[in-house]
């Protein structure tokens, strides 16, 4: 028999009632593996929060930029760039007396190897803006 007394509850208890040092290691290696996966998950989810905040800042900023370009006389649209975007005017194809606008804003998420960029098209009509 593989039990004994306790003399002092007088009740059974077994001699294999605590656990191995194989089960000790089995169970750690288990959480480490869980909380490595963990990690993993929370990094990624990280950059991609930083990706998308980085997107929505570069849409903010081309659509700042438009309105401000589409607000200017019509006369003195010009092709041009900021520290922050880029923009082309052209007559429009057909139109002599429309201008269109392709504004392009670019950024580089750190610590990864793509690029973003944001582009926005518009025109703008002389009669509209005289």
């Amino acid at each position: 028999m593989n039990a004994a007394v306790n003399r002092a509850s007088g009740m059974l208890c077994s001699r294999n009632s605590g656990m191995t040092l194989v089960e000790v290691m089995i169970a750690t290696l288990l959480v480490g593996f869980g909380l490595a996966s963990f990690l993993a998950a929370f990094t990624s989810a990280s950059r991609t929060s930083e990706a998308a905040a980085r997107r929505i800042e570069a849409v903010h900023t081309a659509r700042s930029v438009m309105e401000d370009l589409r607000s200017r006389p019509y006369s003195s649209l010009a092709s041009g760039s900021s520290n922050a975007a880029s923009w082309t005017v052209t007559t429009a194809s057909g139109f002599t007396a429309t201008k269109d606008i392709e504004l392009r804003v670019d950024w580089n998420n750190p610590g990864q190897t793509n690029a973003g960029q944001v582009v926005l098209w518009s025109s703008v009509a002389s009669c509209i803006h005289p």
